[in-house]
């Protein structure tokens, strides 16, 4: 049973990370849309290094001491941060 979870939980990692990735393409396409300076592409890659961070942390072994919930409470902040910036700049 533990190698079938060992096997499922990458996968589903991997298939999120996919999801995210192909989600990006249509942020990308839409962006083109937005009126000039409002699209950003360093700031979606950090947004989308970001997620895939969340990812590789939600599905890593809980027990680290408190370091890996700690890590995942800090993405999140980061995350919020990137769009509170990419928001600013939009406006």
């Amino acid at each position: 049973m533990s190698k079938v979870l060992k096997i499922s939980l990458p996968f589903v990692a991997g298939a999120l990370f996919a999801l995210i990735i192909m989600s990006s393409f249509n942020l990308f396409q839409t962006a083109n849309a937005q009126p000039p300076g409002y699209y950003q592409p360093n700031m979606e890659q950090a947004l989308g290094n970001l997620h895939a961070a969340r990812i590789n942390l939600e599905v890593s072994s809980p027990d680290k001491g408190g370091h890996r919930v700690q890590a995942l409470e800090l993405v999140n902040q980061a995350i919020f941060q990137v769009r509170q910036g990419m928001a600013f700049a939009a406006e």
